[in-house]
């Protein structure tokens, strides 16, 4: 089941950005900037200082690319409501996010593909 809300998630965000393109340049700023901070901060217990960050990014370029505060909280409030709602309703567990936020992002899309190609 959470596998299924994890795919869920990550489809609306894909639709997402088929309907506005420009917000690639958010994904691509956010992730660049988790994987330049994944090793100054590898040593702290919690990923909440790159999350801050890396969310913080995205959202200020996808506000600037889409000219909407409204369309850029859409992307990590469906990515991640649907992948938290898997882990802590149904698995009763905690989720990577709160460890590796740049790798769990990651991690999702890798698994979007997986179950898509087969």
């Amino acid at each position: 089941m959470c596998r299924l809300l994890h795919i869920m998630g990550t489809t609306l965000v894909l639709l997402g950005i088929l309907r506005n393109p420009k917000v690639i340049g958010a994904f691509i700023s956010a992730g660049y900037m988790g994987h330049v901070l994944f090793p100054l901060l590898r040593f702290m217990d919690y990923g909440i200082v790159e999350g801050a960050v890396v969310v913080t990014i995205f959202l200020l370029v996808a506000w600037r690319a889409t000219g909407s505060w409204a369309y850029a909280f859409y992307f990590p409030l469906c990515g991640y409501f649907f992948a938290w709602l898997g882990h802590f309703g149904f698995e009763h567990n905690r989720p990577a996010t709160f460890i590796y936020p740049s790798w769990s992002l990651a991690s999702d899309f890798y698994m979007y593909y997986e179950t898509v190609s087969g």
